[in-house]
């Protein structure tokens, strides 16, 4: 990762914490300009998304880091969690499933117990019980 791009980041997950989403979103697509391959800023700005409760924008977001990264059973979690949200369940279910099982339930488990990256996600999923 270059240090522009590590730089513009680090102001996206920033202003995200301070709650400042609309200026955590504006980062990220600067920095998803600058390394459009790299699926894990999708993720990341889905996450905003979800903070945002703009589902359509996180359902793509996530979707897109799928594509990128077929491998990341959080994208297809998070997706899942959003699919949930708006109680489409069957997609909920499909995403659920094609997350691979052998990692979800210790990567879900460490998010609930601590995690900082899914907090929005951790919140709405909850809420949602």
């Amino acid at each position: 990762m270059s240090k522009t791009l590590k730089l513009i980041v680090q102001k996206a997950v920033a202003a995200r914490d301070a709650g400042e989403l609309d200026k955590a979103l504006s980062f990220f697509a600067r920095a998803i300009a600058l390394a459009s391959e790299d699926g894990d800023l999708n993720y990341l700005r889905g996450g905003v998304s979800v903070l945002k409760r703009d589902w359509q924008a996180a359902i793509s977001d996530f979707t897109a880091a799928i594509e990128k990264t077929p491998g990341d059973e959080r994208a297809y979690f998070a997706r899942g969690c959003v699919y949930y949200r708006l109680k489409d369940y069957a997609k909920s279910l499909v995403d659920f499933a094609l997350a691979p099982r052998q990692k979800t339930n210790a990567w879900h488990q460490e998010q609930m117990d601590g995690g900082k990256e899914l907090s929005g996600l951790e919140k709405f999923y909850l809420e949602s019980q």
